[in-house]
């Protein structure tokens, strides 16, 4: 079966993930909200929330830059190593995996809400 998206971040913990997908086999000119997408999901439930991206742009805290992605609802902070993911909710710390490490599950769940 032919990969519908490639894993460009991916941050967990214990509880839940935050993950930003390139949708694969689209139009070179396809505009940016229609390549990218980023995803919350509680582990356990697999319950997956499509975030509706706003801005992205670089912090510089205590000399380090932190990467800012705000979404509609919520906001994630991150970094090489961590990210902290803010929504209604309440706050994850969660950490940096190598992106093919990405659980048949989660894979799964993805390619079934592209």
């Amino acid at each position: 079966m032919d990969k519908k998206f490639e894993t460009l971040y991916y941050f967990m913990n214990e509880n839940v993930s935050v993950i930003e997908v390139k949708k694969l086999g689209l139009a070179d000119d396809a505009k940016k909200d229609q390549l990218y997408q980023w995803y919350f999901i509680l582990n356990e439930e697999l319950s997956l929330e499509k975030l509706e991206f706003e801005s992205a742009f670089v912090d510089q805290v205590n000399g380090n830059e932190i990467n800012v992605r705000k979404f509609k609802d919520a906001e994630f902070r991150f970094d090489d190593s961590f990210g902290k993911f803010q929504n209604k909710e309440g706050g994850h710390i969660i950490m940096k995996v190598p992106n093919a490490v990405l659980p048949q599950p989660l894979e799964d769940l993805i390619s079934k809400n592209l």
